[in-house]
């Protein structure tokens, strides 16, 4: 699983869905995207094997670890749509390489660096507790080895 961007449209915390219309007429204002039916997304005419493309899902446009030239892109294409580009770490880009935290965001990203916080305690106990049954099962080993008389 790679990096996911999506451009996204919030209206305080409330996401106001991209729509497929606003999708197909993209390549009216931006001629080096076309819609592919077949990949049901936004593909860059760009000649590359890996050109990028952008999906409509759940009224967000996304993609997954896009270069500096693709993010640069997308900021036109969610600028053009009222929108703005957010990264998984819930960064907004304001360009390639510069990014913020976004007001709607404060919330979901404390809340996310909660669960990432739990997840790490819950990592590190069970890391503990491993490394104690291991130690305890080495003890034990010696001290029966010791009992039958193979260690002096």
């Amino acid at each position: 699983m790679g990096y996911h961007v999506t451009i996204l449209r919030t209206k305080g915390k409330r996401t106001a869905p991209i729509s497929m219309e606003e999708v197909l007429a993209l390549p009216a204002v931006f001629p080096q995207w076309k819609y592919d039916a077949d990949q049901e997304g936004l593909v860059s005419l760009d000649e590359r094997e890996d050109a990028p493309a952008l999906w409509l899902s759940d009224g967000e446009l996304w993609t997954s670890n896009p270069s500096d030239e693709t993010l640069t892109a997308m900021i036109a294409i969610a600028d053009h749509l009222g929108a703005r580009v957010r990264g998984d770490e819930m960064e907004t880009y304001r360009t390639a390489t510069e990014s913020y935290l976004h007001p709607d965001d404060v919330d979901a990203k404390a809340e996310s660096d909660a669960e990432t916080r739990a997840l790490l305690r819950r990592t590190r106990m069970k890391t503990l507790i491993l490394n104690a049954a291991i130690f305890g099962f080495f003890v034990l080993l010696a001290l029966l080895l010791k009992w039958l008389g193979f260690l002096e």
